[in-house]
């Protein structure tokens, strides 16, 4: 086997290393970006979750439907609690989507003037749309109704209209965003 002492060689192999090394990340490129595309919805894998009856982290967000038969609270345990304001009783656990480090702690909540409906938000839906999202629940089954996406930052306040047909949210930075319940808009 001939040993590569000539310049000539020395300059071919770093140029074949270098060659090789530009594929490789391109190919690296591409993955990142097939896998960035993948992960526009939440993952379907189950997290294990322990449920304690209560919140294992701070409650960050307390409200209440009009009538004041329901409290919900919002924690950075990535659930909403729902409980009975009779009785202090719990009603259900509301599950947002979740992930790896901040995604799903939820910072704000409100319940529907009506009680029929409630709203979370945080760090919610970053890690796959690399935009904040709010999930819209059905506070009688605990199904999530609906995702909001396209907001720039995390949510800090959320609270429904007096009639029930928008949702506003303060975001930590760059102000006030108002949706339709109906649609999302």
């Amino acid at each position: 086997m001939r040993r590569l002492t000539a310049c000539g060689s020395r300059a071919r192999v770093a140029g074949a290393m270098r060659l090789v090394a530009f594929v490789l990340a391109g190919l690296a490129a591409i993955a990142g970006v097939r896998l960035a595309a993948a992960q526009q919805q939440p993952s379907s894998e189950p997290i294990l979750r322990v449920e304690t009856g209560m919140h294992t982290a701070p409650i960050l967000a307390a409200a209440t439907d009009v009538a004041g038969h329901i409290l919900a609270t919002a924690s950075h345990d990535r659930t909403v609690r729902l409980w009975s304001l009779a009785d202090g009783a719990p009603i259900r656990v509301l599950r947002p989507p979740i992930g790896n480090g901040d995604e799903g702690w939820l910072n704000a909540v409100a319940v529907s003037p009506d009680g029929k409906s409630a709203v979370a938000a945080g760090y919610t839906g970053y890690q796959w749309e690399k935009l904040v999202c709010l999930y819209l629940f059905d506070a009688t089954s605990g199904e999530l109704l609906r995702r909001i996406p396209g907001l720039p930052n995390a949510v800090s306040q959320l609270a429904w209209s007096p009639d029930g047909r928008l949702i506003a949210a303060a975001l930590m930075r760059g102000g006030i965003r108002i949706f339709r319940t109906s649609d999302g808009e």
